[in-house]
């Protein structure tokens, strides 16, 4: 093997001569290669070309395709989460991560909410199989730390179908009904052999898909051995190079807590992650902010699980996690509820610059913004009241009154209002009162109304006729303590305590609202009675007017211009409309937006007139209702629809 018109009779080193495979073979030991020296044989050998790979499912679409064989091929890193938090069943488990016992230590599969934790790799052998009979050889998976998990699937193709597709542990619910407790095998560095009865399905049934979970952070790469029995010999080898590391090192995190004085633990993290490099992604963004009542551990776990969700949808976009005080007074005698409502409304309202400031000038370019119930007054804030900007902005479970993206009198429900005071006339409302008063007077600010309209042409409302938190309260209905605290009814019945002394012990407030104002009160007639001259009602109003610290509220505009009610009402803004000015619609996350089209109101909840994004529902549940936080508390094999709409509304998988 000289160059033409070269020529040697010495060989002075040794030679290696490297021989690629292009077809497989299709019996062993079927190619015969002889070096020539001079026209005599020198050296001859019999040997096989066999096809073995290892193939993840790099862009999580339905198929391990000629794209994903061409990334293995280039030996490309797959990047992935250890499965380090405690689900449990079809919905139970925090998601936060490190918190409880790892499912990966159980040896088994737990529960089907569990199944988002794995990730499927095809393993390329069928051709093999026919040279390299299981009869004779053991295909082993090995790695060097043993941070693995696998199951073999007998059931899954390498490619789509009508009825499963490689990564069916997503969104089948008879994939889950069989596999959903399935036991694992640890992948460690003497090798978990595949059972000869899935070695079969590849075979004869194009089948062979593996599902693994990590156990461990590593770089070592995953490893597939074909070993012969009678020796124990390694025939061959192949790597799948492979990244693992806690889910939170493969996504940015923005702190937000102490805009309001909450307590800070992680601190702002914008850069690069880790375990997922900016090459992946697109130029795209995603902010996630969770709702009411989190604190930071369990925002930690809202802010993993809707990563890991996005990210199976195939989105190619940057994730960033969003937390923000909106737990203030959460106490952990009450079972971590948060009595103080009004509170929070206010963080969500003194946060919103922050956010915006934070979207613009760190995040930038094409931002979709996603939140949770109470998330979506601070989202909105930063949209309508302080220029974030965004290219989509979706309301899911929004706990926002409808009111605030439109106006309109129509939207008005008389379940809104307390049972005292239909009675009287609206003008003496304290939901009213904003209207006795100038554009340019800080009172006339101080309602609910299109407070957020500005921002509405880039907002989608997800809301579930299901919901338990955001569900109408009839005045008929008497509710629980409990549902004060963010049980059923608990938005509507936050609205209609405001001003009501009875309850204030509890989180209420004992001033505007629907509180009477005791200066009207008649012993004789045994009521209130109301002015008749609506100038009274301005600096003496109808509702209860609170204590000193409201008094500059009702301040008149005196002669020398200054008006000390108008700015209090300014200076005290969010305070006033998150504890003073109730609303008179019912929420967003519950209903649909009449006035906004139909490609901007989607509901969740599976009926007869809207298709909804269930994919059935976990049995175990009383009712197929889609409540409040079933976006992430209810395995993702049912509410895999919501996120894929999230994808396609955002073109978050495009490059």
């Amino acid at each position: 093997f000289w160059p033409s018109g070269q020529a040697s009779t010495t060989l002075t080193a040794s030679a290696t001569l490297t021989v690629t495979g292009v077809t497989a073979s299709s019996t062993a030991s079927n190619l015969l290669l002889r070096v020539l020296l001079d026209g005599e044989p020198l050296v001859s050998n019999r040997f096989t070309i066999i096809k073995v790979d290892l193939v993840p499912n790099y862009d999580r679409d339905d198929d391990i395709d000629s794209e994903d064989v061409a990334k293995a091929a280039a030996r490309e890193p797959f990047h992935f989460w250890i499965n380090d938090d405690d689900d449990s069943g079809a919905d139970g488990g925090n998601d936060i991560p490190g918190d409880g016992s790892a499912d990966s230590v159980n040896g088994s599969v737990d529960g089907v909410r569990d199944l988002v934790d794995f990730f499927p790799v095809w393993v390329d052998i069928k051709d093999t199989l026919s040279v390299l009979p299981m009869a004779d050889y053991d295909y082993v998976l090995k790695h060097a730390g043993g941070a693995l998990n696998a199951f073999a699937c007998n059931s899954l193709p390498i490619s789509s179908n009508p009825d499963l597709k490689p990564n069916a542990h997503l969104y089948s619910t008879s994939f889950g009904d069989t596999y959903g407790t399935y036991n694992v095998g640890q992948i460690t560095a003497s090798g978990l052999t595949l059972p000869q009865g899935f070695l079969s399905e590849i075979l004869n049934n194009d089948r062979g898909i593996v599902l693994l979970e990590g156990r461990s952070a590593t770089t070592d790469p995953l490893v597939l051995e074909i070993r012969r029995k009678s020796d124990s010999a390694t025939i061959c080898e192949k790597e799948m190079p492979l990244s693992l590391s806690g889910v939170e090192d493969m996504y940015r995190w923005i702190n937000l807590r102490g805009v309001a004085n909450g307590p800070v633990s992680r601190t702002t993290d914008l850069s690069e992650p880790d375990n997922y490099p900016d090459a992946l992604c697109s130029s795209k963004s995603v902010a996630f902010l969770h709702g009411y009542s989190v604190n930071e551990e369990a925002a930690r776990g809202w802010n993993a699980e809707m990563f890991k969700r996005m990210y199976w949808t195939g989105s190619r976009a940057k994730f960033y996690a969003v937390t923000w005080f909106g737990n203030d007074s959460q106490q952990s005698w009450l079972g971590g509820k948060t009595p103080d409502y009004h509170v929070n409304v206010v963080h969500a309202l003194d946060t919103a610059g922050a956010l915006a400031s934070n979207l613009n000038n760190h995040v930038g370019g094409d931002i979709t913004l996603a939140a949770h119930s109470l998330g979506n007054v601070l989202s909105s804030a930063a949209i309508a009241k302080h220029g974030a900007n965004v290219a989509n902005y979706f309301m899911i479970d929004g706990a926002v009154a409808m009111e605030a993206f439109d106006g309109s009198p129509s939207l008005q429900d008389n379940n809104m209002w307390y049972t005292d005071w239909p009675s009287y006339g609206e003008w003496l409302w304290c939901s009213e009162w904003y209207t006795n008063f100038p554009s340019g007077d800080g009172r006339h600010a101080l309602t609910w109304r299109d407070t957020f309209s500005s921002g509405a042409s880039v907002a989608y409302n997800f809301y579930s006729s299901g919901e338990d938190v955001l569900k109408t309260h009839p005045h008929t209905t008497y509710p629980g303590l409990w549902c004060y605290f963010g049980g059923e009814y608990a938005w509507a019945l936050q609205e209609k305590r405001k001003g009501l002394n009875w309850i204030s012990s509890i989180g209420g407030s004992t001033y505007g609202g629907w509180g009477f104002n005791d200066y009207y009160w008649d012993n004789d007639l045994s009521t209130y009675v109301p002015p008749t001259n609506m100038q009274a009602i301005l600096s003496r109003p109808f509702f209860r007017p609170g204590g000193s610290e409201l008094a500059d509220l009702y301040v008149p505009t005196d002669t020398n211009q200054t008006d000390v009610g108008s700015q209090y009402a300014t200076d005290h803004l969010h305070f006033l409309l998150a504890g003073f000015i109730p609303s008179r619609t019912l929420p967003m996350g519950a209903n649909r937006l009449t006035t906004w089209p139909t490609t901007r109101n989607y509901n969740m909840q599976h009926t007869d007139v809207d298709e909804g994004f269930q994919n059935s529902w976990p049995s175990g549940r009383s009712s197929t209702d889609w409540y409040h936080s079933d976006l992430r508390e209810v395995a993702y094999l049912y509410v895999y629809k919501l996120f894929d709409k999230f994808r396609d509304l955002g073109g978050l998988d495009q490059p």
